[in-house]
């Protein structure tokens, strides 16, 4: 035995003489971050969430703390060996079905490294970043049509057709421009603005000056600037809403005084001193004109019916735009007391063709309780039935009956 061998058999049966024994402890590896999950061009305004996905040689996942942190890269742009985050936030690595996530609220478009620190129950720790780039969502524009009547799907002639539109995909402080555009029925550009009172471009109205469809288009573009002073755009597809107007409707009697439906109306015939006996149209529904609005355009013409006379027919008097009618004598010179005459009052629209049907009006007074009247077509009209008379009429007549 030489001298070395000697010694270490020495020092060794030394050892067992004192009860001491010599082992050799295992070296603690850190845990192993393989990947993070998670989305790394996440939507700006979304909320993103990740997960670790870690193993270890000597702890299961359920036994490794995970530390999260999100930061700006170096100025190289790298997420590698950060060394101060600002906020770590901890939770359990634990089997993927079981993970609590990390859950990021994108806020900006500004590159951020989402990084992961796993650290095993003798403290040996590791770190793993992943780069996250988020993209500015492209807007979805939509448009409704907040104008339309209840229950009706198409818009009365001359009104206001009020569409709005809005981009519910794009996060709140984004600046959003408004892109309209439109065609009328005749294929002309629409002229389409903001609507009176609104301070946003997002409602707009137009006047539907003629029968017909429309078609409004919108795009919305959506800016937003990053942290360094870069603007990002993104353009939505065109949204296109059809609006359609409805054909001029005949304008409607609503109201008179006398009412139309009362009884026959009764004047003196000999007695000068009593006040004279006024006929009155007080109210008439029409898409474009309404009475008593100042603006109407509607014209009133007043008929007198006399059977006293040899070949009574309907005569037409004067002054065809007034709403009132004064009964006088000298109208009916051959009536005697107890006689009965006709006063007939027409009324007519600026626009709309109706016609006579068989030398007659085609169609009775609209009720008052009826917002719209009936079109010539439901009237059983059509432009082969039209006599001299092509302009939209109402009518309605009173009995006026002569006494002593």
């Amino acid at each position: 035995m030489g001298r070395l061998q000697q010694a270490l058999f020495t020092f060794i049966a030394a050892l067992e003489l004192s009860g001491c024994l010599l082992f050799a402890d295992p070296i603690n590896k850190a845990p192993v971050v393989k990947s993070i999950a998670g989305p790394l061009s996440p939507f700006r305004g979304d909320t993103a969430t990740y997960s670790a996905d870690v193993s270890d040689d000597q702890d299961g996942p359920e036994n490794i703390d995970l530390k999260w942190a999100q930061f700006q890269p170096d100025g190289n742009g790298s997420c590698l060996y950060a060394t101060a985050p600002t906020v770590w936030i901890s939770t359990t690595a634990k089997p993927a079905s079981l993970d609590v996530p990390y859950i990021v609220a994108i806020q900006t478009l500004d590159v951020v490294c989402v990084c992961v620190q796993a650290i095993d129950h003798n403290g040996a720790t590791t770190q793993f970043c992943d780069r996250v780039t988020p993209v500015n969502p492209k807007p979805v524009a939509t448009l409704s049509d907040v104008s339309l009547p209840p229950g009706q799907t198409t818009h009365p002639l001359c009104s206001n057709v009020h569409v709005f539109g809005a981009s519910p995909t794009s996060p709140a402080g984004d600046k959003l421009e408004f892109d309209w555009t439109g065609r009328d029925p005749a294929g002309n550009d629409l002229q389409i603005a903001r609507c009176p009172g609104s301070a946003s471009d997002a409602d707009q109205c137009f006047a539907a000056s003629s029968p017909g469809q429309y078609t409004v288009s919108l795009t919305i573009t959506d800016s937003t600037t990053a942290a360094d002073g870069t603007v990002t755009t993104t353009t939505s597809d065109p949204s296109t809403l059809a609006v359609t107007v409805d054909v001029d409707r005949p304008a409607c009697i609503q109201a008179t005084t006398p009412d139309v439906n009362a009884q026959t109306i009764l004047v003196s015939r000999n007695q000068p001193n009593q006040p004279p006996r006024i006929l009155s149209v007080t109210n008439v529904a029409d898409d474009c004109d309404s009475y008593p609005s100042p603006s109407s355009g509607l014209q009133f013409v007043w008929s007198v019916f006399d059977p006293t006379q040899p070949n009574p027919s309907w005569v037409p008097q004067t002054n065809p735009s007034a709403a009132s009618f004064t009964i006088s004598q000298d109208l009916f010179p051959n009536v005697r007391p107890g006689d009965t005459v006709q006063v007939r009052v027409e009324v007519r629209d600026r626009t709309t063709q109706a016609c006579y049907l068989g030398q007659k009006l085609a169609g009775p007074l609209c009720s008052q309780d009826t917002p719209t009247c009936y079109t010539s077509e439901a009237a059983g009209c059509s432009s082969q039935d039209a006599s001299d008379n092509p302009t939209c009429v109402r009518w309605t007549t009173w009995n006026v009956q002569f006494q002593p």
